[in-house]
């Protein structure tokens, strides 16, 4: 037996059993359970921010064609087919329900984390389990994790770290199997987000590593990944420059925007080893590029590789091989090109999450190499400490991600100045104000007030805010300042005059604009100067028709029900006047509503209910007879619903017809026998039915209130 043999073998009898155990499946298992603990807030979180404009609300997820659509069309507004399709058969799963989103997004961070260990320690780096589960607890990942959006992180994260592996078997073995491995698994990477566009370089800088050099043979070798990168980097900023179009993203030029660049590294740098005080928006912009110090940071950078430069042939190689890859992972992000969320703020933590592969086993690995003669007892103590600490720090940070007023409550905390937040925050509480039914309760009057204000703090901090101004203008409406709300709705439609931006974001502001105004005519009752805004839209837009009366439909839904409560608050008060107006209010806000909806809604049938509660209340009985008997005449089954004849026998009974409302009531029991009610009407339509025959009208008993059904 040789002398290496020997040393390998004391070494693995001086190795702990449970040591042994995490080198196989339970590191694997035990990144898996951290993981799970790291994000347990991310299990009872629901939708964030722009979660409703790439998900919940995304036509081409509910479009049956969407799936095809995503990789043949330039509907979406990005070209990141793999992870859109995944979220299409998702949402054919998990539906409206945020848990199955968050528990896919947490087991493939908890799948690479997995994956970046087999890759450190395939390199021969120490403390390769260790880097898996700092990457696994790390706070500034929280935000690629917990938002279900960047699942343009997580998914490509996986298909990236599974392309290094495939290339290290191939530069190991040289099997050209391996080496197509490798490039497919990469183009499945840029097909779920196009930011990895530089890391075929990092393969250079791998080579240069592990030979010292790097030759013409390894350049050939990226090329069909640099091809890859060139065509799908190329398509993303079509894409891009399509979505902000028009819109002033940034107005550095190219000399201003490479000394900023220079800054963000460093940022990013900060974040990552001390991740405290994190923020969806850091506040901040950038300094004149003729001064001084806004140069500063990138000479640092330079002074710090020619120092790794130095010491190449011991530990400075993989020092810049780390670096290196982590600044190129950098690149797409550092603010040289535009993109769309820089109008908020210039660097941003989901942006590094491909970055910190690199560089956590670099910190990782110094801090193991310096530790290699230690116990490995007191080495695990070692690590335990930090990791302890991270994983605070990530449960701690993921609770300003379990829904979109906790994540601009923090954000606000932390940059005032945030705009975006601002009017997230407004939007969120004018969202809540608008699900009471009553708005004099105290609580709702003090978020409708705190509404108000950050929404023209909003406003005030981005005057060409269109967002804010919509949204300031549904505010002004629901509380009452109807003129104000015109106002603040006439800005933002010169705010879209003067900053026009590609046709997707156009029509979905201006429908933005059209519901709001169509809300404000209808509070107002302006019937046709509503019915005209809609009309101008649809006319507009036609191929969109029925997907804009829906939604407006919903409006409409929604201000019916507004009247219909001011009507009951009117009877109990006994303001008949009043009572009356608000439910002729009602009755043709649902009339409307069941115009724009499509049969087959849920909405539909129960506008129709709301309309003949209004038109029964209103004692115009051979109307609400008439809107029923539709229903029931429908070639449409659907349509012969037991709350339909119910309500048929309930309109009878009111207009003492009571031979109809007792046929009407018993076909609403064969429909549906254990009908809440049922009997006790049928009863009672009997009752009366015989006393009508036996006594005169005027002996007959007191009207009483109706008691529809709803479907």
């Amino acid at each position: 037996m040789s002398k290496t043999q020997a040393d390998a073998e004391d070494a693995a009898r001086e190795t702990p059993e449970w040591a042994r155990f995490l080198e196989g499946a339970g590191g694997a298992l035990l990144i898996a359970a951290v993981t799970l603990v790291a994000y347990l807030p991310s299990l009872k979180a629901g939708f964030i921010w722009d979660d409703d404009t790439f998900l919940t609300n995304n036509a081409l997820i509910r479009d049956p064609a969407g799936f095809f659509k995503f990789w043949t069309t330039r509907e979406a507004p990005d070209y990141f087919p793999l992870v859109s399709s995944m979220l299409w058969v998702e949402w054919r799963i998990f539906g409206e329900s945020p848990l199955g989103y968050h528990l896919v997004n947490i087991a493939l961070h908890a799948l690479s984390a997995i994956l970046l260990w087999r890759a450190v320690a395939r390199l021969g780096v120490p403390g390769a389990l260790v880097a898996g589960l700092v990457f696994a607890v790390h706070p500034v990942n929280v935000q690629s994790v917990a938002w279900i959006t960047e699942r343009k992180n997580t998914l490509p994260m996986v298909f990236m770290l599974l392309t290094f592996l495939a290339w290290l078997r191939f530069d190991e073995s040289r099997k050209v199997g391996w080496y197509w491995l490798a490039n497919l698994l990469f183009l499945l990477t840029l097909l779920g987000k196009t930011s990895v566009v530089f890391f075929p370089l990092t393969l250079l800088l791998l080579a240069w590593w592990r030979q010292g050099r790097v030759t013409v043979k390894d350049l050939i070798r990226i090329s069909p990944m640099l091809l890859l990168s060139l065509v799908l980097g190329v398509v993303t900023i079509v894409y891009q420059t399509r979505n902000i179009s028009g819109e002033s993203v940034r107005p550095e030029g190219a000399i201003e925007r490479l000394a900023q660049a220079g800054w963000a590294v460093w940022f990013y740098l900060y974040k990552c080893l001390i991740p405290l005080n994190l923020s969806f928006i850091y506040g901040g912009r950038s300094m004149p590029p003729g001064a001084l110090a806004s140069w500063m940071p990138l000479a640092a950078m330079a002074g710090l590789v020619m120092f790794l430069l130095a010491y190449r042939d011991t530990w400075g190689r993989p020092a810049l091989f780390a670096l290196g890859g982590y600044i190129l992972m950098l690149v797409p992000v550092l603010g040289i090109a535009d993109n769309y969320f820089m109008r908020f703020s210039l660097v941003a933590d989901h942006w590094q999450y491909a970055a910190t592969v690199f560089l956590i086993p670099l910190v990782v690995g110094a801090v193991a190499y310096a530790l290699r003669d230690v116990p490995v007892e007191m080495q695990a103590g070692v690590a335990g400490v930090p990791l302890a600490l991270l994983l605070a720090l990530a449960i701690f940070r993921g609770t300003a991600f379990t829904s979109s007023e906790r994540l601009w409550q923090d954000t606000l905390r932390k940059n005032e100045g945030a705009w975006l937040a601002h009017n997230g925050m407004g939007a969120s509480l004018l969202e809540e104000v608008e699900k009471r039914p009553r708005l004099d309760e105290p609580e709702v009057k003090f978020k409708l007030a705190e509404s108000l204000n950050h929404l023209r703090r909003a406003v005030e901090l981005n005057p060409v805010y269109f967002d804010a101004q919509v949204n300031l203008g549904n505010a002004l409406s629901t509380a009452g300042r109807l003129d104000e709300a015109e106002a603040s709705y006439e800005k933002a439609a010169d705010i879209l005059a003067k900053h026009p931006i590609d046709a997707a974001a156009q029509r979905y502001r201006e429908t933005q604009l059209a519901m709001g105004e169509y809300q404000l005519f209808l509070v107002r009752r302006e019937w046709d100067r509503a019915r005209a805004v809609l009309d101008r839209l649809v006319g507009k837009y036609a191929v969109y028709a029925k997907a804009l009366q829906t939604r407006f439909g919903a409006v409409c839904y929604d201000i019916g029900k507004k009247f219909e409560t001011l009507a009951i608050g009117y009877e109990k008060s006994n303001m008949l006047a009043e009572r009356e107006r608000e439910y002729v209010a009602a009755a043709r806000m649902f009339e409307e509503t069941m115009r724009l909806t499509p049969r087959e809604e849920a909405r539909y049938a129960q506008a129709r209910a709301r309309r003949v509660t209004a038109l029964i209340r209103l004692k115009r009985f051979d109307e609400a007879d008439k809107v029923l008997a539709e229903a029931m005449n429908s070639p449409d089954p659907k349509d012969h619903t037991y709350d339909v004849a119910y309500n048929r026998g309930e309109v009878a009974y009111r207009a003492k017809r009571y031979a109809d409302a007792i046929r009407w009531f018993e076909e609403a029991l064969k429909l549906k026998s254990d009908l809440k009610g049922g009997r006790e009407r049928l009863l009672r339509a009997q009752q009366a039915a015989a006393t009508a025959a036996t006594q005169p009208a005027a002996t007959m008993p007191a009207e009483e209130p109706a008691t529809p059904a709803n479907p």
